[in-house]
């Protein structure tokens, strides 16, 4: 049994939230699953970058990402895979839609500066 960590997994879902993530990835049409596993991809990249394969492992024994979702499962390199790809094919869209998000920001400031970590 490994002891998890959860507070920069926090304070990227908070990130998240505040930029509204999800509706931008929903623009893309991507699937609520797909969605949260983006999420999760998204903060191992930016708590712990490495490959995917580190990043499956660093997600099932040091990371505590998945309970800040929905999805309960551990994070197959598959998974990630599959999301990283998915995200790639509809580059543009989300492009798109985090330019629009960007735009109607009330604090534009704030959100070109959340963005840049993301």
């Amino acid at each position: 049994m490994y002891i998890k960590e959860i507070g920069g997994e926090w304070l990227v879902k908070q990130a998240f939230e505040t930029l509204e993530m999800d509706k931008i990835l929903k623009a893309a049409k991507l699937d609520d699953n797909l969605i949260e596993t983006v999420q999760i991809l998204f903060t191992a990249k930016l708590l712990h970058p490495s490959s995917v394969l580190e990043t499956e492992r660093w997600l099932c024994e040091n990371s505590a990402a998945n309970e800040l979702y929905k999805t309960q499962e551990n994070m197959s390199r598959y998974k990630l895979y599959k999301a990283a790809t998915s995200m790639y094919s509809e580059k543009e869209p989300i492009e798109k839609m985090k330019t629009f998000t960007l735009n109607n920001a009330p604090d534009q400031q704030k959100a070109n500066r959340l963005f840049s970590i993301v």
